[in-house]
Parts: structure tokens; sequence; C-alpha cells
């Protein structure tokens, strides 16, 4: 293919590059990455939210729903969380939307282990402080978000789930068509134990409020949020909101 062609251009060859660094990354490298990035969360202006698990908002009540059963955490246990809201560390204005600024901040909410829970060991901010769940929000200069306008799923969809040094990207999606394959074990098979029974998988679609996805490194997806982490920690590093936000 011609990298002068049109087809070129338009088979996101940024895209590719992102993901063939990602993948010859080392260990090693990516754990710095995490590193870096705890210690901006550690360092970089913000302001925290205290909210009480019993008064739970629905958007973010489904997307503790859906962290447990898909990664066993949770964003609430016996004790009140903590929501921090980053300042702003990009400024991006847009011809198509006159006279408003663009900005985007870092959000995170502790995470808890719900395995450790089970086994009733005791979840505490001293021991799984180190967990976190990081979004990117887009909003506009001047805003000041609380849990009632963070928008999950919807400005606030890209991010990553922290744990010490350790990214996963995901994506939050609102409002989706969810396939769920199931297994279903043939009429008698349980009583009567035959050798010769086989269960059926059967995929199920169902619509659901929100979902989680953990996106894979081959996904482009994976290499944006990896880029915007890496942006932010660049932004970050001086410990202070850029002056034009």
């Amino acid at each position: 293919m011609d990298n002068a062609s049109k087809m070129f251009r338009d088979s996101h060859p940024d895209t590719v590059y992102d993901q063939y660094l990602y993948l010859h990354e080392t260990k090693e490298e990516r754990a710095e990455r995490g590193e870096k990035l705890q210690q901006a969360l550690s360092t970089y202006p913000s302001r925290g939210e205290n909210v009480d698990k019993g008064s739970m908002r629905s958007d973010r009540s489904m997307l503790n729903e859906v962290l447990k059963s898909r990664f066993n955490i949770s964003i609430s246990r016996a004790f009140s969380n903590t929501i921090r809201y980053f300042e702003p560390y990009d400024v991006e204005p847009s011809e198509e939307y006159p006279d408003v600024n663009f900005v985007t901040q870092v959000i995170t909410f502790d995470l808890y282990d719900q395995q450790r829970y089970a086994y009733g060991e005791q979840n505490s901010p001293e021991t799984d402080s180190h967990m976190k769940l990081l979004l990117f929000r887009l909003g506009c200069a001047g805003e000041e978000p609380s849990e009632d306008t963070i928008g999950i799923g919807t400005n606030a969809r890209y991010g990553a789930i922290v744990e010490n040094d350790q990214l996963k990207p995901i994506r939050i999606d609102a409002d989706v068509i969810r396939e769920d394959t199931v297994a279903r074990i043939a009429r008698g098979s349980v009583a009567v134990k035959s050798p010769e029974a086989t269960d059926t998988f059967v995929t199920l679609l169902r619509r659901v409020a929100m979902d989680v996805v953990e996106l894979n490194a081959d996904d482009p997806m994976h290499a944006e949020v990896i880029n915007e982490i890496d942006r932010f920690i660049e932004q970050c590093g001086s410990e202070t909101p850029p002056e034009d936000i």
C-alpha cells in the first residue's frame, strides 16, 4: 500500500503504529507507566466528594453492579466512597462548536476487592486504595462536575482500572444489547447422570442499562486510552494545571 495514497491514510496508520509500540513494550516499561500514573494521581490538583453508600445514584449503582459481575470489584463497601475530580489538563477549541472550549479531566473512584470481602477480610481505604477506576471526562471550560453530572457512559466513557502499576483500559457502554452465553442442561441429565448427556450452550441477546468492556490490545481504542494516560502523565508532570484552562 503506497504510504502517499488515500487508502493508506484511511487505514489509520497512527493507530496501527500505536498498537505496534504498545505490543512491543516491555513489562518494565508498562510498570513504569503505571507508577508514573499513580504519582500523577497523588500530586496533581484535585478535589474530593465524599458520597455515602446509601445515597448511590442510579448510574453509579449500575456501574457498581457491572464491575462486580465482570471484574469482581466494587466502588462501594461499608464506608463512604470518595470521588476525586482532577483539574482539567487539556483544552480543545472546536470549529463545529463555536464559543466553547472543551476540556478533559480525570475522575477517579476508589475500588475494593469483592473476593476479599467474600472471605470475610476487611476492606479499608488503607489496604485497597491502590485500586481505582479512572475515567476521562469531556466537559466545557469552567464546569465543576459533581456526582450528578459526571456523565458515566456518555461523556465519561473511556478510562482504565488501575491496580498498583497495572492498567486495564476499559469502555463504558450505556443502554446496549449484550450477548450472554449460558449453558442449558439437557432434560434429565442431572438426575440420571447420563454419560451421553451434554450441555447445550445458548446465546441470549438482552438489553442492559450499562456495560463495561475491557479493551483488548488489538482494539484501536486501547491505544487511544493508553495515549491519553501518557498525555495526562506528561501534562501533570509540573503538578499544576495548564494556565489557559
